[in-house]
């Protein structure tokens, strides 16, 4: 039940994502997407957090600079008021 709630969430994120042109994956045993971002991405985590309240973790920290990591392991309504 809980995999499934949170498979809904991953494509549901993703796919806003991408209808915002944005490059993205699913990260690999994780509730987050990778979102490949333009310029760097410590700078566009910040934006993110400052400008629209959603909280990224630059890629850089895991050996992915130019990307983001995003959880989508929220609840769908709180996933829903943020995109």
């Amino acid at each position: 039940m809980l995999q499934k709630r949170l498979w809904r969430r991953c494509k549901y994120v993703i796919a806003g994502l991408k209808k915002m042109r944005y490059e993205t994956v699913p990260a690999d045993g994780a509730f987050d997407a990778f979102v490949k971002v333009p310029g760097n991405d410590m700078d566009v985590a910040s934006r993110w957090l400052e400008k629209g309240h959603v909280t990224a973790t630059p890629g850089a920290a895991f050996d992915a600079p130019g990307w983001v990591r995003l959880s989508y392991a929220a609840s769908m309504e709180r996933i829903r008021k943020v995109g």
